[in-house]
């Protein structure tokens, strides 16, 4: 895969705006090669999914912020992953869109990772407007979507170390490094160390992710978990 992935007339490491006949396409044109990660059906989700939509009002999502959220997590993660070089790869291998469209489920609280397992094509994520992360109220929505973009590199980063297994770049592991990347992110902003603390239980209930998953460090963070 080259260093600037290529899909059609798409290019990695730029984050496109697209409506939803061309999203609804790109799932369908694509659904025989890429694959999201299982999501499994909760009530949580179903209770979460039926308040937000019925009391919260729906924001703007503009890719320009999405472009700057992505900037910020890859600088959180080179502090802390093994091969910061490599973070350069997790942009411009990657093709990432803001979606005019609702989620495939209301098992999808903000977006997506669709992976090639075979690697012939570069991963695709999808941001979604009209999601339950565009319905978060002042900065409860900007946190939100800094951790949705923490949580895709979570998944990319592990994927371009290049290991075939798609348990190293998992649900799980994708979990455990966007909950590093909040105890980085909680040196300098006081409110991440809430979101630190409550990301297990969080996820516990959205993606059924067990607590033993999770890793508290002190210090200067280690390498990302590839497992």
């Amino acid at each position: 895969m080259s260093m600037v992935a290529q899909l059609e007339g798409y290019r990695g490491g730029v984050v496109y705006t697209i409506d939803e006949e061309e999203t609804r396409r790109l799932w369908e044109q694509y659904s025989d090669s890429h694959e999201s990660f299982f999501r499994p059906p909760t009530a949580s989700n179903r209770i979460v999914h039926e308040v937000v939509e019925r009391s919260l009002g729906r924001h703007e999502l503009k890719a320009l912020d999405a472009e700057a959220w992505l900037d910020g997590s890859l600088e959180i993660f080179a502090g802390f992953v093994d091969d910061p070089a490599l973070l350069e790869q997790v942009k411009k291998g990657t093709l990432w869109f803001v979606c005019d469209s609702a989620p495939p489920d209301r098992d999808v609280w903000s977006g997506e990772c669709r992976m090639d397992k075979a690697r012939n094509r570069p991963p695709i994520t999808f941001l979604y407007t009209r999601s339950i992360a565009c319905r978060l109220p002042g900065d409860v929505f900007d946190l939100g979507w800094t951790g949705a973009l923490d949580h895709f590199v979570g998944h990319l980063y592990p994927y371009f170390q290049g290991d075939r297994d798609p348990a190293s770049y998992d649900e799980r592991v994708a979990c455990r490094n966007q909950h590093l990347a909040a105890q980085v992110r909680a040196r300098r902003d006081w409110r991440f160390r809430i979101v630190a603390l409550l990301l297990p239980f969080i996820y516990r209930l959205h993606k059924r992710i067990a607590l033993s998953a999770y890793r508290w460090t002190r210090g200067p963070g280690g390498p990302v978990a590839r497992r």
